[in-house]
Protein backbone atom coordinates (compact mmCIF):
# COMPACT_ATOMS: atom_id res chain seq x y z
CA UNK A 1 0.00 0.00 0.00
CA UNK A 2 1.16 3.63 -1.17
CA UNK A 3 2.17 5.63 1.94
CA UNK A 4 -0.26 8.35 3.20
CA UNK A 5 -3.20 6.49 1.11
CA UNK A 6 -4.94 5.33 4.23
CA UNK A 7 -5.95 7.37 7.58
CA UNK A 8 -7.15 6.70 10.90
CA UNK A 9 -9.20 9.00 12.42
CA UNK A 10 -9.27 7.86 16.42
CA UNK A 11 -12.54 8.63 18.78
CA UNK A 12 -11.69 8.05 22.32
CA UNK A 13 -12.82 7.06 24.93
CA UNK A 14 -15.36 5.26 22.59
CA UNK A 15 -15.79 1.49 21.93
CA UNK A 16 -18.04 -0.21 19.25
CA UNK A 17 -20.72 -0.31 21.49
CA UNK A 18 -21.06 2.70 23.21
CA UNK A 19 -21.08 5.10 20.25
CA UNK A 20 -24.36 5.40 18.82
CA UNK A 21 -24.94 5.04 15.04
CA UNK A 22 -25.75 8.20 14.87
CA UNK A 23 -23.16 10.00 16.57
CA UNK A 24 -21.33 7.91 14.49
CA UNK A 25 -22.70 9.43 11.17
CA UNK A 26 -21.82 12.84 12.29
CA UNK A 27 -18.63 12.47 12.60
CA UNK A 28 -18.34 10.64 9.63
CA UNK A 29 -20.15 13.05 7.74
CA UNK A 30 -18.31 16.56 8.77
CA UNK A 31 -14.95 14.31 8.45
CA UNK A 32 -16.22 13.84 4.61
CA UNK A 33 -16.11 17.70 4.43
CA UNK A 34 -12.75 17.55 6.26
CA UNK A 35 -11.44 15.72 3.19
CA UNK A 36 -13.38 16.83 0.67
CA UNK A 37 -13.61 14.12 -1.62
CA UNK A 38 -16.93 12.51 -0.91
CA UNK A 39 -16.20 9.75 -3.45
CA UNK A 40 -12.99 8.96 -3.31
CA UNK A 41 -12.55 8.04 0.82
CA UNK A 42 -13.99 5.04 2.06
CA UNK A 43 -14.37 3.11 4.64
CA UNK A 44 -11.88 0.34 5.31
CA UNK A 45 -13.22 -1.12 9.06
CA UNK A 46 -13.49 -0.12 12.54
CA UNK A 47 -11.08 -1.85 14.84
CA UNK A 48 -12.77 -4.13 17.98
CA UNK A 49 -12.36 -2.85 20.97
CA UNK A 50 -12.07 0.50 20.38
CA UNK A 51 -13.68 3.54 17.53
CA UNK A 52 -10.96 3.75 15.20
CA UNK A 53 -12.06 4.46 11.56
CA UNK A 54 -9.97 3.29 9.09
CA UNK A 55 -10.54 5.23 5.57
CA UNK A 56 -9.22 4.33 2.35
CA UNK A 57 -8.22 7.21 -0.30
CA UNK A 58 -8.16 7.17 -3.86
CA UNK A 59 -5.12 6.87 -5.59
CA UNK A 60 -6.02 9.77 -7.39
CA UNK A 61 -6.70 12.66 -5.26
CA UNK A 62 -3.90 11.34 -2.62
CA UNK A 63 -1.16 14.33 -3.32
CA UNK A 64 -4.60 16.72 -3.41
CA UNK A 65 -5.56 15.52 0.12
CA UNK A 66 -2.14 15.34 1.50
CA UNK A 67 -1.88 19.31 0.88
CA UNK A 68 -5.70 20.24 2.63
CA UNK A 69 -4.66 18.53 5.25
CA UNK A 70 -1.59 20.01 5.74
CA UNK A 71 -3.09 23.28 5.14
CA UNK A 72 -5.98 22.57 8.12
CA UNK A 73 -3.62 21.67 10.43
CA UNK A 74 -1.97 25.24 10.29
CA UNK A 75 -5.60 26.67 10.73
CA UNK A 76 -5.52 27.44 6.86
CA UNK A 77 -7.28 25.55 4.31
CA UNK A 78 -11.07 25.77 2.73
CA UNK A 79 -13.79 26.92 4.85
CA UNK A 80 -15.91 24.37 4.47
CA UNK A 81 -13.07 21.97 5.71
CA UNK A 82 -12.55 24.27 9.07
CA UNK A 83 -16.20 24.60 9.70
CA UNK A 84 -16.14 20.84 9.65
CA UNK A 85 -13.36 20.61 12.10
CA UNK A 86 -15.32 23.17 14.55
CA UNK A 87 -18.35 20.83 14.10
CA UNK A 88 -16.37 17.62 15.44
CA UNK A 89 -14.77 20.00 18.43
CA UNK A 90 -18.25 20.62 19.39
CA UNK A 91 -19.26 17.03 19.19
CA UNK A 92 -16.13 15.90 20.71
CA UNK A 93 -17.02 18.45 23.68
CA UNK A 94 -21.03 17.08 24.29
CA UNK A 95 -19.37 13.71 24.38
CA UNK A 96 -16.25 14.17 26.36
CA UNK A 97 -14.08 12.45 24.22
CA UNK A 98 -11.09 13.49 22.19
CA UNK A 99 -10.01 12.40 18.14
CA UNK A 100 -6.93 12.66 16.33
CA UNK A 101 -6.28 11.99 12.46
CA UNK A 102 -3.50 9.89 11.44
CA UNK A 103 -1.39 8.09 8.71
CA UNK A 104 -1.87 4.63 8.77
CA UNK A 105 2.16 3.93 8.15
CA UNK A 106 3.00 7.14 11.03
CA UNK A 107 1.88 7.26 14.51
CA UNK A 108 2.10 11.41 14.35
CA UNK A 109 -1.00 12.81 14.63
CA UNK A 110 -2.14 14.89 10.82
CA UNK A 111 -5.21 16.39 12.73
CA UNK A 112 -5.43 16.62 16.16
CA UNK A 113 -8.57 18.35 17.55
CA UNK A 114 -8.83 20.24 20.14
CA UNK A 115 -9.31 18.71 23.90
CA UNK A 116 -12.79 19.95 24.73
CA UNK A 117 -12.88 22.24 28.05
CA UNK A 118 -15.31 21.36 30.77
CA UNK A 119 -18.42 23.69 30.74
CA UNK A 120 -18.71 26.11 32.95
CA UNK A 121 -20.76 25.95 36.29
CA UNK A 122 -23.89 27.80 36.27
CA UNK A 123 -23.37 31.31 37.90
CA UNK A 124 -26.45 33.72 38.82
CA UNK A 125 -25.57 37.34 40.03
CA UNK A 126 -28.17 40.01 40.75
CA UNK A 127 -27.17 43.13 39.98
CA UNK A 128 -28.36 46.95 38.57
CA UNK A 129 -28.08 46.97 35.04
CA UNK A 130 -29.31 48.45 31.59
CA UNK A 131 -30.30 47.25 28.13
CA UNK A 132 -31.25 48.72 25.20
CA UNK A 133 -33.95 47.47 23.20
CA UNK A 134 -37.05 47.88 20.87
CA UNK A 135 -40.89 47.29 22.79
CA UNK A 136 -42.09 44.43 21.05
CA UNK A 137 -44.78 43.77 23.67
CA UNK A 138 -46.42 46.01 26.62
CA UNK A 139 -49.30 44.42 28.74
CA UNK A 140 -50.55 41.70 31.08
CA UNK A 141 -53.21 41.54 34.03
CA UNK A 142 -50.75 41.39 37.20
CA UNK A 143 -52.18 43.39 39.63
CA UNK A 144 -49.27 45.56 40.02
CA UNK A 145 -46.69 44.72 37.17
CA UNK A 146 -46.99 44.61 33.73
CA UNK A 147 -45.33 42.47 31.06
CA UNK A 148 -42.58 44.58 28.56
CA UNK A 149 -40.93 42.08 25.85
CA UNK A 150 -37.56 43.84 24.59
CA UNK A 151 -35.84 42.62 21.20
CA UNK A 152 -31.90 43.28 22.03
CA UNK A 153 -28.81 42.79 20.79
CA UNK A 154 -28.46 39.60 22.69
CA UNK A 155 -31.71 37.87 22.02
CA UNK A 156 -35.78 38.80 23.12
CA UNK A 157 -35.78 39.42 27.30
CA UNK A 158 -39.05 39.86 29.07
CA UNK A 159 -39.05 42.66 31.98
CA UNK A 160 -41.10 43.76 34.52
CA UNK A 161 -42.39 47.28 34.68
CA UNK A 162 -44.99 48.59 37.07
CA UNK A 163 -48.08 49.62 36.41
CA UNK A 164 -47.65 53.03 36.81
CA UNK A 165 -45.36 53.68 34.59
CA UNK A 166 -46.80 51.30 31.93
CA UNK A 167 -48.78 54.24 30.50
CA UNK A 168 -45.53 56.16 30.28
CA UNK A 169 -44.11 53.55 28.06
CA UNK A 170 -46.77 52.52 25.84
CA UNK A 171 -46.01 55.81 23.67
CA UNK A 172 -43.02 53.78 22.61
CA UNK A 173 -44.28 50.49 21.54
CA UNK A 174 -42.14 49.07 18.67
CA UNK A 175 -39.41 51.98 19.43
CA UNK A 176 -36.30 51.95 20.85
CA UNK A 177 -35.47 53.04 24.71
CA UNK A 178 -32.87 52.13 27.38
CA UNK A 179 -34.23 50.40 30.59
CA UNK A 180 -32.89 50.51 33.66
CA UNK A 181 -32.96 48.49 36.58
CA UNK A 182 -32.30 45.23 38.60
CA UNK A 183 -31.73 41.97 36.94
CA UNK A 184 -30.96 38.06 37.05
CA UNK A 185 -28.23 37.55 34.87
CA UNK A 186 -26.91 33.94 34.62
CA UNK A 187 -24.06 32.21 32.97
CA UNK A 188 -24.61 29.38 30.44
CA UNK A 189 -22.03 26.58 30.82
CA UNK A 190 -20.46 27.82 26.81
CA UNK A 191 -19.58 31.18 29.48
CA UNK A 192 -22.20 33.68 27.64
CA UNK A 193 -24.64 35.99 30.28
CA UNK A 194 -28.12 36.28 30.06
CA UNK A 195 -30.70 38.34 32.23
CA UNK A 196 -33.08 35.01 33.48
CA UNK A 197 -35.81 37.99 34.97
CA UNK A 198 -35.36 41.94 34.82
CA UNK A 199 -37.16 44.67 36.50
CA UNK A 200 -37.31 48.17 34.95
CA UNK A 201 -37.01 50.69 36.90
CA UNK A 202 -36.88 53.58 34.83
CA UNK A 203 -36.58 54.10 30.60
CA UNK A 204 -35.67 56.67 28.08
CA UNK A 205 -36.53 56.39 24.48
CA UNK A 206 -33.53 56.06 22.39
CA UNK A 207 -32.89 58.10 19.25
CA UNK A 208 -33.07 55.74 16.08
CA UNK A 209 -30.81 58.73 13.41
CA UNK A 210 -28.72 56.89 11.38
CA UNK A 211 -25.10 58.06 10.81
CA UNK A 212 -25.74 59.64 8.27
CA UNK A 213 -28.34 61.65 9.64
CA UNK A 214 -26.67 62.48 13.02
CA UNK A 215 -23.52 63.88 10.73
CA UNK A 216 -25.63 66.29 8.96
CA UNK A 217 -27.37 67.72 11.74
CA UNK A 218 -23.43 68.20 13.68
CA UNK A 219 -22.36 69.56 10.00
CA UNK A 220 -25.41 72.22 10.17
CA UNK A 221 -24.03 73.21 13.03
CA UNK A 222 -20.35 74.13 12.48
CA UNK A 223 -18.73 70.57 14.02
CA UNK A 224 -16.71 70.31 10.86
CA UNK A 225 -17.29 66.41 10.70
CA UNK A 226 -15.90 64.44 7.55
CA UNK A 227 -19.10 62.92 5.42
CA UNK A 228 -20.56 59.32 6.77
CA UNK A 229 -18.36 57.52 3.59
CA UNK A 230 -15.45 58.58 5.36
CA UNK A 231 -16.48 58.09 8.73
CA UNK A 232 -17.15 54.35 7.20
CA UNK A 233 -14.18 53.71 5.65
CA UNK A 234 -12.41 54.82 8.70
CA UNK A 235 -14.38 52.49 11.22
CA UNK A 236 -13.26 49.38 8.65
CA UNK A 237 -10.07 50.17 8.39
CA UNK A 238 -9.93 49.89 12.38
CA UNK A 239 -11.57 46.58 12.24
CA UNK A 240 -9.38 45.23 9.92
Amino acid sequence: MTDGRTYIFHLTPYTPETLSLGRLAEYATALAEVFGHRDSVHLRGIDAGSVKLALKIDDSVVTHIEARLADLATGAGPEGARSAIKRITEFLTLDGGTATLEAANDSAAVLTFPAPKPPLPPVSVTEVGCLDGRVLRLGGSGEKKVTVLLETDIGRITCDLHKSKAKEMAPYLFDWVRVTGVGVWERSPQGKWFPSSFTINTFDPLDDEGLADVLARLRSLGAGWPDSETIQKTLREIRD
